[in-house]
Order: C-alpha cells, then sequence, then structure tokens
C-alpha cells in the first residue's frame, strides 16, 4: 500500500507545533504534488499547480505594495482562486478577512467599515496574477504565531464581533482533523459553508495540511438537500458537514457509499438515525476555531450530548461563584488551549472580560480561558449543551431559559424543530412565543395539555406558531431575533384568541 503524508503527521504529530499551514501544505505537497488539491465549479487543480499559482499571487501582492502584518480583504467568490489567494495573503505575512457578496449589504457594509483602508484581492486581480509566467518561490513571511485570518460573527446576538486566529490557532484545529477524527490523504472533504465562516477555515486548512481534496460545494447546490446528496455521490466525498435541519433532510435522501464521517454542528442536532457512516456533533465557535468538543452519534435522539474536548483544548464547567461544577450541575462553560483566538478586532474592553488567566492551571498552552456564556452540564456521554447564558428571560416575573421551553416543545411527537422569543409589549412586559416546524397540523390544545405536564404553566408560551422554516443568519443558525412581533401584542385577549 502506498504511503500517504497523513501516514507521516501521524507518526510525527509534533510537525503541527512550530509550523505554519503555509509550512504543512507544502509539505504535502512536495509529499505528492500531483494529488488534487481542489476541486470546485471550475474544475479542479493539483497541490503543484496550486502552490505555483500561490506563490505568483504572493508576488502579485508584494508588487502592489502590500506588506506583511496587513489585513487583506478577499473578494474573489466561492473559487480555486479564492483557495490559491488565501494561501498567497499567508505567504506574505498577511491575514485575510472574506467578504461574501452573497451576505447581506448591510452585513458586509458593517465587515469593511471594521477593516478601515484593507487592500481588495478581487478576482481580476487573481487573474492578471496568474498570467504572470513567472514561477519563482516565495519564502513565507512571519512566524506561526501572527495572525492568519479575522472571522465575522453572523450577529446573531447583536453587532458582528471580528475574531482574530492566528495560524497556531488553525493549525491546532486542523491537527484533531487528523489526529483525533482520522482525516487521511485520500479523504475527499467537502466544504459546505460559505468561506467567510469559521467551518470553511477548519475544512480548508485540515484538507491542505493533511494533503487530501478539498471539495468547494457550489453555492446553489448548498440550498437543496436533494442537489447536496447528489454532488455527495458525483463527486465521490468521504467528509462531510450539514447544519442539523439540513442532516435531518439528508436522512431520507439516497445515501452515497462513499461517505465516511458526516460533521452536524452549528446548533442543536435531534433525531438523527444510524447509518453506515460514522455521525457526530460537534461544539464549535469562531472564538474557538472550529472544533471544541464532539460527541459520536449512535441513534435517534431528541438531544445529544456535545461531548468531550478535543485533544488541543481543556474545558471547565463554572458556577455562579466561579468554581468548578460538580457532575451534573449546571455551568457556564470556559475552554483553553492553544486552538483559542486571540480576541476579537478592536474590543478590548469586552476581550478583558471574556479572555481571562486560567485561574485552574497555569500549565503551557493553558494559561488563558474564553468564557463561551454557553450552559452546559457534565453527564456520562460528556457535556449536555443547555443553551446560553444570554438566552435566560424574565416572564411574570420568572426567570426562564427560553432553549429549556424548546426542549420541552420538542419532545412533542411531530415536531421537527422548535424556538422560542419573547416580545415586549407597550407597558414593557415580555409575552412568550413558541415557533415549530411540523409536517402535519399540530392541536394546539392537546400541545398545551401535553406541555402542562412537562413545564410549570409560566413557561408555555402564550403563543404558538407553526411556520415552514425559521429566520436564518447567513452561517445557517435561527435568527431569534428576525421573528416578527404579532400586530395584535397590545391586545392580550385577542393575542390569546388567535395563537392560543
Amino acid at each position: 500500500m502506498k504511503d500517504k503524508w497523513s501516514d507521516r503527521l501521524l507518526a510525527e504529530p509534533s510537525l503541527f507545533r512550530g509550523h505554519s499551514v503555509v509550512q504543512l501544505f507544502r509539505m504535502a505537497a512536495a509529499f505528492d504534488p500531483d494529488r488534487e488539491a481542489v476541486v470546485s465549479e471550475e474544475g479542479s487543480i493539483s497541490y503543484a499547480v496550486l502552490e505555483a499559482q500561490s506563490n505568483r499571487i504572493a508576488h502579485a501582492l508584494v508588487g502592489a505594495g502590500i506588506t506583511p502584518g496587513s489585513i487583506v480583504l478577499l473578494r474573489t467568490g466561492r473559487s480555486i482562486g479564492s483557495i490559491a489567494a488565501l494561501l498567497a495573503i499567508w505567504k506574505v505575512g498577511c491575514a485575510y478577512v472574506y467578504v461574501d457578496d452573497a451576505s447581506p449589504a448591510d452585513y458586509n457594509s458593517f465587515i469593511l467599515s471594521q477593516c478601515g483602508d484593507s487592500f481588495v484581492v478581487t478576482a481580476e486581480f487573481v487573474r492578471e496574477a496568474l498570467a504572470a509566467e513567472s514561477d519563482a518561490f516565495f519564502e513565507e513571511i512571519g512566524d506561526p504565531d501572527r495572525l492568519a485570518v479575522i472571522i465575522f460573527t453572523s450577529g446573531s446576538t447583536g453587532k458582528p464581533k471580528g475574531v482574530m486566529l492566528s495560524h497556531r490557532s488553525v493549525t491546532a484545529s486542523a491537527s484533531n482533523c487528523v489526529l483525533e477524527l482520522g482525516l487521511t490523504s485520500d479523504d475527499r472533504f467537502t466544504c459546505y459553508a460559505s468561506l467567510m465562516f469559521v467551518a470553511a477555515v477548519n475544512d480548508i486548512c485540515a484538507s491542505l495540511c493533511a494533503g487530501c481534496t478539498i471539495l468547494l460545494v457550489p453555492r446553489e447546490v448548498r440550498r437543496h438537500i436533494d442537489q447536496v446528496a447528489e454532488y455527495y455521490l458525483n463527486s465521490r466525498a468521504t467528509i462531510a458537514f450539514l447544519p442539523p435541519h439540513m442532516a435531518q433532510k439528508y436522512m431520507d435522501m439516497p445515501q452515497s457509499p462513499y461517505l465516511k464521517l458526516l460533521m452536524v454542528g452549528s446548533e442543536p442536532a435531534r433525531n438523527l438515525r444510524k447509518q453506515p457512516y460514522n455521525i457526530i456533533n460537534i461544539y464549535a465557535s469562531s472564538e474557538g476555531a472550529s472544533i471544541i468538543a464532539y460527541y459520536r452519534i449512535h441513534d435517534a435522539r431528541t438531544e445529544y450530548p456535545i461531548g468531550n474536548p478535543m485533544p488541543t483544548y481543556r474545558c471547565y464547567i463554572v458556577n455562579e461563584k466561579g468554581e468548578l461544577a460538580k457532575k451534573g450541575e449546571k455551568g457556564e462553560l470556559w475552554i483553553s488551549g492553544r486552538q483559542l483566538f486571540d480576541g476579537y478586532l478592536g474590543l478590548d474592553k469586552l476581550n478583558a472580560e471574556k479572555i481571562i488567566p486560567n485561574p485552574f492551571t497555569s500549565d503551557p498552552d493553558f494559561e488563558r480561558v474564553f468564557k463561551t456564556a454557553d450552559l452546559v452540564y457534565e453527564s456520562d456521554d460528556g457535556m449536555m449543551y443547555c443553551g446560553r447564558v444570554d438566552h435566560m428571560v424574565k416572564v411574570r416575573g420568572f426567570r426562564i431559559e427560553l432553549t429549556g421551553v424548546e426542549e420541552h416543545m420538542l419532545k412533542y411527537p411531530g415536531i421537527k424543530e422548535a424556538c422560542c422569543t419573547t416580545f415586549k409589549d407597550g407597558g414593557g412586559t415580555n409575552i412568550l412565543f413558541g415557533y415549530y416546524i411540523s409536517d402535519t397540523e399540530i392541536d394546539h390544545e392537546k400541545y398545551r395539555a401535553f406541555l402542562a405536564e412537562e413545564m410549570p404553566k409560566y413557561m408555555i408560551p402564550t403563543g404558538l406558531v407553526r411556520c415552514e422554516d425559521f429566520p436564518r443568519t447567513p452561517s445557517g443558525k435561527v435568527a431569534r431575533r428576525n421573528f416578527t412581533p404579532p400586530p395584535e401584542l397590545e391586545d392580550h385577549k385577542l393575542l390569546a384568541k388567535l395563537y392560543y
């Protein structure tokens, strides 16, 4: 059997330390230069050609006056050129911010305002750079701890924040895919997410480091699960990622015989049936440089653990006193490790609040902790996710966790997804509404009777509304704040009559 580059990584895991993604990519390219590196709608490109093209773009960046340490805007579409360009940006010692023109205009305007007067790499710039005849090598500038990428969050809990990730962070994330999840050089790894999100950064970096093939799922294909299923088959994809609502739909599609691993994440996963391939529930965040913890799914359940930490992480469940919670006790999750981000762009006050010296250890790599604002508790199967600290609301004088109400709503037969939010009426009273997705009509009287057996009366939503889908952020998460208040909000009797 022919040796693979990933075999070398497994034998020498220390290669992930002290090397940048560019260095590991170049090692993979030297090991197997003819292997497909990237496949997109345009065609495919080998590792050797990707190395040569990224060198040309790097020389063009220097010729355009780009200096090490700059932030470069990458506005090149979902293309092979984007992968070559981000490698080039890293080679010249800069960091990139990807701008997706398919995102809402106000979202992109905010990102551009945060990045100041940054140089913009366009598809035209890439084409002109690649037209150059020179194949001169470009020596990478900078150390592995320098800034690699700034990921702007979806803004589901306020204004988007620029998450700064170093090469150390993204390389540590890539190491977990190889050493923990079994990514090999023979794999064909689908990149489903927009290139502006951390999931795509992980997919691209893990693939380039492991010497496997990145499959850039076409933009239109990503919106239709039947086309996704067809793409998996035709592209011979072996590793894939889907958000939970898409993964549920995929279970009913013809399954690809090539698929070996399906990762599900970004929101709580539910009701995923056992398949011939492995399914893992991943807990990830931009601040965590993608995957923080994971759990292998073996059966259909209404909720799954987020499991145990990746090797590059230590996780602490901390109660309101700032002490480590006991098993089964709910607390805020604090994370620590070399994969952790370097802070939010331009938000020094928030950084000081959220990133603090680790009070539980002084071990190297774990000197800092990040307070995630996620509520979890430890179970026999690892950590269980319980919602967000900022999803606590007061209704009728009682404190309610919105995700706790959603968990009970999901237990009713036929409910596929549930989301709760509150609306303030003119008097400042919070009115609780529960939205749900189901294939068939639900009898609300029976539904409420069921909920009354599950939880106190004050937790039962005043209004129940069936939806075809929920409002979502560009990353696919439910945009809880984007539900529209009912026009009858001021008339509580009419409200109950119409939505009860």
